[in-house]
């Protein structure tokens, strides 16, 4: 982020666009593999970050970003029919 006064606004938005992918990657794997750990938060945490400079950036161009909402699969009750014995 320093360096950004000494690059371009353009190759900054393309730096960004690449870190972000490789944050996605990893946000997958750890996700998958220890979904509570420490190193998961840092990554989003850092995606975060680099979503609002990016949003930032893409100001100057008078184009405005939007997050994106995320449906959550809920997972599917399954409901329980008590068994009532017929006597």
């Amino acid at each position: 982020m320093a360096n950004e006064e000494i690059i371009g606004p353009n190759i900054r938005v393309a730096d960004i666009l690449e870190q972000i992918e490789r944050l996605d990657k990893m946000i997958a794997f750890h996700k998958m593999h220890a979904p509570d750990d420490a190193m998961l938060k840092q990554y989003q945490y850092l995606r975060r970050r680099y979503s609002l400079e990016l949003t930032r950036l893409m100001k100057m161009y008078n184009f405005h970003l939007s997050p994106i909402k995320q449906k959550v699969a809920k997972p599917k009750s399954k409901q329980i029919k008590a068994a009532i014995p017929l006597s």
